[in-house]
């Protein structure tokens, strides 16, 4: 199994347990899961032992298992969606757990993310461009002078606001009103204009919180 999926069923555990939720209850219900990831490094360590097995390809070679090991492992019917949008996989897949949510597909949601780097696929190619920072991660910054691979799992339960009150869960804190959008064209692939084109989002976020009929969506 690739360490990826099977650390996300961990943060995915450890995210129903801190909101009280009986797990056992959950079969059946129309829970989602999304999860970002961006990776299938472990699959490449396989691939170049040999042939790999069809346990080792379902296990590592597609992105789309991790959603399905813990749809499968909680019996939830939700919509299980891997998300791939490289840096912002994470929030992404968060985003869309809230349309789910806000449209009632969903009555509950596992979202976040798994990054585990096991292998230097990419590394070799960002590292003779140069575009690597001497120091370390400075994301937003005009003083940055490159980027750093990051890594980390984590995972949130989510609920609609008026659902969690409800079921009487410990609500942890409220999301906004969460956007995908993408800066359009820029100076080129590794440049983009960041400032702009997350600067839009950010300007659109008080027209649909601010009707009556607007479903917040809250951590629990």
């Amino acid at each position: 199994m690739d360490p990826q999926q099977r650390l996300f069923l961990e943060a995915a555990w450890d995210a129903l347990e801190n909101g009280g939720q009986d797990t056992s209850k959950l079969a059946g219900t129309a829970t989602g899961v999304f999860v970002g990831t961006c990776n299938v490094h472990y699959w490449d360590l396989l691939a170049a032992t040999g042939s790999p097995d069809m346990h080792a390809a379902l296990g590592a070679g597609t992105r789309a298992a991790i959603t399905g090991r813990l749809s499968f492992a909680l019996d939830v019917n939700g919509p299980g969606l891997s998300v791939d949008t490289a840096c912002s996989s994470s929030l992404a897949a968060i985003a869309l757990a809230c349309q789910s949510l806000r449209a009632g597909e969903s009555t509950a949601a596992i979202a976040g993310g798994s990054q585990v780097l096991v292998a230097n696929t990419e590394t070799r190619g960002y590292a003779d461009s140069g575009v690597f920072s001497a120091e370390n991660c400075k994301f937003g910054d005009t003083g940055a002078d490159g980027f750093v691979f990051g890594e980390g799992v984590g995972a949130v339960l989510l609920k609609p606001l008026e659902r969690a009150l409800a079921d009487g869960d410990p609500v942890q804190a409220v999301i906004g009103v969460p956007f995908v959008d993408t800066p359009g064209f820029s100076r080129g692939r590794k440049r983009s204009s960041c400032g702009a084109g997350q600067g839009k989002p950010v300007r659109r976020q008080g027209g649909p919180a601010s009707t009556s009929n607007y479903r917040r969506i809250v951590v629990i």
